[in-house]
């Protein structure tokens, strides 16, 4: 499993096999990406797509939390954090994780390449849990799973949230 699919990494280059190049081509390796077209551009996550098989690729937030402040300065972890222009950026200007949540991140993958829902649905929720060997419990709505279930509207804004079955939003 490769975290976080080209930040980070060197770049690829034709002569000399790395992270990226492994990842990229090895059917057998996982992958996650941030999909908020900020760490990972457009043109590049369709790269992604096109290299790994659908069912070998996860998309993760890397939400900081100052997801959701006002644009400042902020302190996490003992470092400061600048929020600007939708983003985290450390104070030397190197990106420092994500401000979009998993929702606008998989609104971004179906905008920009018409992934379908169930693929979607796939790669935020049932590779994640798959991932951590917890497909039995969590991942996908089947009988005897653990209800948590975010319900979305066709821009995937939450409109309704079930944890354990029982509705605590919308």
């Amino acid at each position: 499993m490769v975290t976080h699919l080209f930040n980070s990494m060197d770049p690829l280059h034709h002569r000399q096999p790395n992270l990226l190049a492994f990842a990229l081509g090895n059917d057998e390796i996982y992958a996650e990406i941030i999909a908020d077209k900020i760490h990972v551009r457009p043109e590049i996550m369709k790269i992604a797509l096109k290299c790994k098989a659908p069912d070998h690729l996860c998309i993760v937030s890397d939400a900081l939390k100052v997801t959701n402040l006002p644009e400042g300065v902020y302190e996490l972890s003992g470092q400061k954090v600048e929020v600007r222009e939708g983003m985290a950026y450390l104070l030397s200007g190197t990106l420092a994780g994500s401000t979009f949540l998993l929702n606008q991140m998989l609104y971004n993958l179906k905008e920009l390449f018409s992934i379908p829902l169930p693929q979607l649905a796939e790669m935020g929720s049932f590779i994640p849990a798959q991932l951590v060997g917890k497909e039995k419990e969590l991942g996908s709505i089947e009988k005897d799973k653990i209800a948590d279930i975010v319900i979305f509207d066709d821009h995937f804004q939450v409109k309704t949230t079930f944890i354990n079955g029982i509705r605590v939003k919308g």
